[in-house]
C-alpha cells in the first residue's frame, strides 16, 4: 500500500474522522456582551456631553419667549419652558445615543430603534423628574431608581427589535440596564436633583 493510500485509510477510519466546527455569526458569540458593554458605555459618554450643550442651548433659545410673554402667561410659560428645555435635550440626546447602539446589528430598522428608544426613556424620565420636584423624595435614592427604571423601559424596546435577529436578545436588557444604571448613579444619578432643581424657581 503505498503512503497516499495510507493516509486516505487514515482519513476515512473513524479515528481520522472530524465533525466540521460549526462558526457562529459574529452577533450570536459569546464575545458579544463585551461588545454590547462597550456600546452602552460609549453611548452614556456622548449623552453626557450632549445633554448638557443640548439643555444650555435650549434655555437661552427659549428664555426669550419666557420674558416676552405677559404676566398672565408666565405661568404657562414657566410650564412649558422647563418642559421644553429638558424634555427636548433627552429626547434629542436619547435618540442620538441609541443610533450609537444600533450597530449591535444593521439587520434591524434604525428611525424605528431610535424612536421608539428616545420616546420610552423621555417620558420616563420626565414622568421621574416631575415626581421628584414635586415631592418630598431622597433624591439620591430616587436618581438611582430613575435610571433603573428608564434605561429598563428603553432595553425592553430594543430586545423587540432584537430579538427579530438575534438569539437570547434578552442578555442585552441586562447588560444595558446594570451599564446605563451604574454609570448613571455615579456620574449624574446623586446630582440630579440637585442640578434640576433650579429649573423649578422658573
Amino acid at each position: 500500500m503505498t503512503n497516499s493510500d495510507d493516509q486516505a485509510a487514515r482519513a476515512d477510519s473513524p479515528q481520522g474522522y472530524q465533525v466540521p466546527a460549526t462558526r457562529l455569526p459574529e452577533r450570536n458569540q459569546a464575545s458579544r456582551k463585551k461588545r454590547w458593554i462597550g456600546i452602552n458605555c460609549f453611548a452614556f459618554v456622548v449623552s453626557c456631553l450632549l445633554l448638557p450643550l443640548f439643555a444650555i442651548a435650549m434655555m437661552f433659545g427659549l428664555d426669550g419667549l419666557h420674558i416676552s410673554l405677559a404676566n398672565s402667561q408666565h405661568q404657562l410659560a414657566t410650564g412649558f419652558v422647563l418642559l421644553a428645555s429638558v424634555g427636548l435635550p433627552i429626547f434629542t440626546t436619547i435618540y442620538l445615543a441609541s443610533m450609537l447602539q444600533w450597530v449591535v446589528t444593521r439587520e434591524i430598522k434604525w428611525q424605528s430603534w431610535s424612536l421608539k428608544s428616545a420616546t420610552v426613556g423621555t417620558s420616563a424620565l420626565l414622568t421621574s423628574t416631575l415626581v421628584m420636584l414635586l415631592l418630598p423624595i431622597n433624591s439620591e435614592l430616587f436618581s438611582l431608581l430613575t435610571f433603573g427604571f428608564t434605561s429598563c423601559l428603553i432595553s425592553v424596546v430594543q430586545w423587540l427589535e432584537l430579538r427579530k435577529t438575534i438569539d437570547q436578545a434578552w442578555h442585552w436588557i441586562v447588560v444595558t440596564t446594570l451599564a446605563w444604571t451604574t454609570l448613571g448613579t455615579l456620574v449624574i444619578g446623586f446630582g440630579l436633583g440637585q442640578g434640576l432643581a433650579p429649573l423649578s424657581d422658573w
